[in-house]
């Protein structure tokens, strides 16, 4: 559960180490990917969710702490 006052941020790490925004949770836990950012999707990206102010991180990177991490792989 997302503490009162926060915002889960759904961000994906790819092999340069930079985590990239794919955008705040919603509160139905469904978050449509942009085609723009369908490419962080690969195979060995780590997913990470991190809590940030509502609306999300104002720097563009996690500001809060990570909740949440995992590495994609193939099925």
């Amino acid at each position: 559960k997302v503490p009162a006052g926060r915002a889960a941020e759904l961000w994906s790490i790819g092999s340069d180490g930079t985590p990239h925004s794919l955008g705040v949770l919603p509160p139905s836990q469904v978050l449509p990917i942009r085609a723009a950012d369908r490419s962080r999707l690969a195979e060995g990206n780590t997913l990470a969710v991190s809590l940030e102010p509502p609306g999300g991180s104002p720097t563009g990177l996690p500001t809060g702490p990570v909740v949440a991490t995992g590495k994609l792989l193939s099925a």
